[in-house]
């Protein structure tokens, strides 16, 4: 039996983008799709793009109006999750270019996984993705090598609540999963951050190291990342980091609200061991240095590379 999927569908004046993915939709191998899409109260022609593709598909469209005006995207995103109810539903973003196999490589990894552990455990699969610029110039074949951390150099049950590795767009998750990770809270980095702090914590996850869709940067993207650094990124990294101080200070210090909003929900079901470490980088928040130094580091939740490693331990 071909597994249902509920595709989560968040938009926001995206008519430039919307209708190159909507057609990678309809291009899918993995054809056992709903979508439900929410728009954010555009100001341009997506809701009749939306409109529009719900006709082309009766049936597989549910376009939500439940009257709440604009949410943003993390309100968005949440908004959907609450509504699905098919055994596995990913996200996905209005200006994006699914591959024609994306669901079915990410419906396969889930596969596997629940045939080890079961559905009844919180799964997540996760692939990688290329990227290029608005003018589709081509920047770089893999999100996470462009990032200089590949998910595999990161510790997945603290490392991920000071450097999240996955993208919404990019993951697929079960039904066990969006029960446990619901409801998202407003301290929530994004929606997709919370969604794999939960994974890692409470299941389990596979990182497919396959690009699978393409992630179009704009100067704007919510999501932030996916720019391409040459040989020289760590220098780039370094003046873009020191002419914005305060920027990544706000940045750093929204990972330690997640870190106590999580602790707060999970951490009686938390191992001893992670919630320690967890309880250790929350308390780094307004230590004096060098002691706040000390308990980061003692929490084993540095984020990966000795750039990113300064620039916490100065600015947390």
């Amino acid at each position: 039996m071909t597994p249902p999927v509920d595709i989560l569908l968040a938009t926001y004046n995206g008519v430039a983008g919307l209708p190159e993915q909507l057609a990678s939709l309809e291009r899918q191998t993995h054809d056992a799709w709903r979508l439900i899409a929410r728009d954010d109260g555009s100001s341009d022609g997506t809701p009749d793009l939306l409109a529009a593709f719900a006709e082309r598909h009766p049936g597989r469209v549910e376009i939500v109006s439940d009257g709440l005006g604009n949410l943003r995207t993390l309100g968005n995103f949440a908004a959907l999750l609450a509504r699905s109810t098919a055994p596995y539903c990913g996200f996905c973003d209005q200006d994006d270019i699914w591959d024609p196999e994306k669901l079915a490589v990410a419906v396969a990894a889930m596969g596997t996984l629940e045939a080890e552990d079961g559905p009844e455990r919180p799964l997540l699969a996760v692939t990688d993705r290329r990227i290029i610029g608005a003018d589709g110039t081509p920047l770089a074949a893999s999100f996470w090598r462009n990032q200089g951390a590949h998910p595999a150099a990161v510790d997945p049950r603290v490392g991920f609540f000071v450097y999240p590795c996955a993208a919404g767009s990019s993951m697929l998750m079960n039904g066990a999963l969006r029960a446990l990770a619901l409801p998202i809270p407003p301290e929530a980095i994004q929606y997709d951050c919370w969604i794999e702090l939960v994974a890692a914590q409470f299941g389990q996850t596979v990182y497919v190291d396959e690009a699978r869709l393409t992630y179009v940067r704009h100067a704007g993207n919510v999501s932030g990342g996916g720019r391409a650094y040459g040989a020289n990124r760590y220098l780039r990294r370094a003046r873009a980091l020191a002419g914005n101080l305060r920027r990544q200070r706000g940045v750093y210090r929204r990972y330690l609200a997640q870190a106590r909003a999580f602790l707060a929900r999970y951490g009686p079901q938390m191992a001893a061991e992670d919630r320690a470490r967890l309880e250790a980088l929350v308390a780094m928040e307004g230590a004096v240095s060098p002691r706040k130094w000390l308990r980061a580091w003692r929490s084993g939740t540095l984020p990966p590379g000795l750039e990113r490693k300064l620039a916490f331990l100065l600015l947390a």
